[in-house]
């Protein structure tokens, strides 16, 4: 009997142990169906997801000081990461920059009618120019700011409600386009006005003081978002969607409703839209944030569907999200009366096709010639 030339044996041990390596984190991938996340759930292909980065507030304290709020219910961030927080129940907003340091604020002291006090502020927006909008909800008015927190102009009349185009009757949301335009969400009267931005009247989306599950209608809508081609985002949570215009007013989709599979929605109230189209949905009586692709496409949950807490993971009935332009996406946590901010950091590579997938199986394949050939060849080294 030859000598045992161990060469072949270490070129047979070597190669399956290359072959294992490469194959490994596939074959996990092609199990699992997707990259696992404790927070998120299965991830969608190729789709960017988020992690925990701070809080703005105290969880499940409210208060009346600087680093305290009661009940946040909008928010916007400006060109330069400055972050614009109404405070519902404190009759104010709350201003912060781009790492949640406190800045000044905007009304506050209790509530009021004149320029410098709201009275259950919630819906919030900042135009190019920083200028700020505030939907003042129980004043029946948009009270607009410059980028230095003072008073500018009031789209409304004062405590007077009304459906005529001039009035409004409990004004919820509010948004401007990248062409200035103004929407303002008037609740009660369960439509959408569109203003310029001098503040005169344009259109109205929907039917004044008429209710309706139809595409022309909304059920006392709440929420509204412009994306950077014009298109209209209407959160109309009664119904259980959000409606899409485009920017003349006309009907174009919907997400969620009565025939939604993976689309559907409970009660979202707030919407907000990235730089690529992507929708953030504040899906309240859910307790989540649902994120679609510019497609409209469902991409995955921010928090766990149906379950509320006051962990980094949880909310408990969150009203308001926004996103600025390096990611960060910003979260109404309401009934924790905090502000939960998270970033989006990552993305999910794209899952192989097929079942174990197509490039699995070749390897596999080229692993069982490769290891037959080379036992083959220790068997004959031995013996010969």
């Amino acid at each position: 009997m030859k000598r045992i030339h161990y060469s072949n044996l270490l070129i047979l041990v070597g190669t399956l142990l290359v072959l294992t390596i490469t194959m490994y984190p596939m074959i996990q991938f092609t199990v699992s169906g997707g990259i696992k996340s404790p927070n998120y759930g299965a991830l969608p292909r190729t789709a960017s997801y988020p992690y925990y980065q701070y809080t703005i507030g105290e969880t499940g304290r409210p208060g009346t000081d600087n680093a305290h709020f009661w009940r946040p219910c909008g928010i916007a961030v400006n060109a330069t990461g400055h972050v614009y927080i109404t405070d519902y129940t404190n009759h104010r907003v709350q201003v912060f920059d781009n790492a949640g340091t406190y800045q000044y604020s905007i009304g506050g002291g209790g509530s009021g009618s004149d320029n410098t006090h709201f009275h259950g502020p919630c819906g919030v927006a900042v135009n190019t120019t920083g200028y700020v909008y505030v939907a003042d909800y129980w004043n029946y008015r948009v009270q607009v700011f410059d980028n230095a927190g003072n008073w500018n102009y009031t789209i409304g009349e004062t405590g007077v409600g009304g459906t005529d185009s001039a009035h409004f009757n409990k004004t919820n949301g509010v948004a401007v386009s990248a062409a200035g335009y103004v929407y303002v969400v008037d609740e009660y009267n369960h439509r959408v006005q569109v203003f310029n931005n001098s503040g005169h009247y344009q259109y109205t989306i929907g039917e004044t003081g008429v209710a309706g599950t139809d595409n022309n209608h909304f059920t006392w809508p709440t929420g509204v978002a412009v994306d950077s081609i014009g298109r209209v985002y209407v959160a109309d949570p009664a119904n259980n969607r959000v409606q899409v215009f485009d920017n003349a007013g006309i009907y174009q989709a919907t997400l969620g409703g009565s025939e939604c599979e993976n689309n559907c929605l409970a009660y979202p109230s707030s919407i907000a839209i990235d730089a690529t189209g992507n929708i953030y949905v504040a899906n309240t009586n859910d307790h989540t944030i649902k994120v679609f692709d510019n497609a409209r496409t469902y991409n995955y949950t921010i928090g766990e569907r149906g379950v509320s807490g006051n962990d980094s993971s949880h909310f408990n009935l969150p009203s308001a999200v926004a996103v600025n332009t390096t990611g960060h996406v910003y979260v109404g946590d309401d009934y924790n009366y905090r502000v939960q901010v998270f970033m989006i950091s990552e993305t999910a590579p794209t899952q192989p096709s097929g079942i174990p997938g197509f490039p699995v199986t070749v390897l596999l394949i080229a692993a069982g010639f490769v290891t037959f050939y080379l036992m083959r060849q220790a068997k004959r080294t031995v013996h010969t």
